[in-house]
């Protein structure tokens, strides 16, 4: 579990493949940055602003990988309806994601990165209705 308050939603889970990716050390980038949990955390911090979150639209005009990225994670959640999006350049020179979803009984919240050949869920959270 994370330790960060998220107001209406429950604290966050990593994900089995969101974890192993970052203990495997593999996001390291060209500056020898690092990206671990604390990271991924300070990360989440700055997206948790209501004011960040922007509503889902289709076909909206978005820059072209982070929508590229946000449509495949779409398509990959298969969720009744996606809810808002938010995009942030936290983890540059990574692309990192948060999208909210809705259910027929929970809105979930989940953090992805983007590494350029992947999407990888990070973390997620549920709200159950």
């Amino acid at each position: 579990m994370v330790d960060i308050a998220v107001g209406a939603f429950n604290k966050l889970s990593w994900t089995v493949i969101g974890d192993q990716y970052l203990r495997s050390k593999q996001p390291v980038a060209e500056c020898g940055r690092v990206i671990d949990r604390d990271v991924v955390s300070a990360a989440i911090k700055m997206c948790m602003t209501e004011d960040r979150w922007r509503l889902f639209i289709p076909g909206e005009s978005v820059a072209m990988s982070p929508g590229m990225a946000i449509n495949s994670i779409v398509r990959t959640i298969r969720a009744k309806k996606p809810l808002r999006y938010v995009i942030s350049n936290a983890l540059a020179p990574y692309g990192f994601y948060g999208v909210e979803f809705e259910y027929s009984n929970a809105r979930v919240k989940s953090y992805w990165i983007d590494t350029g050949c992947e999407v990888i869920c990070l973390v997620a959270d549920e709200k159950y209705k």
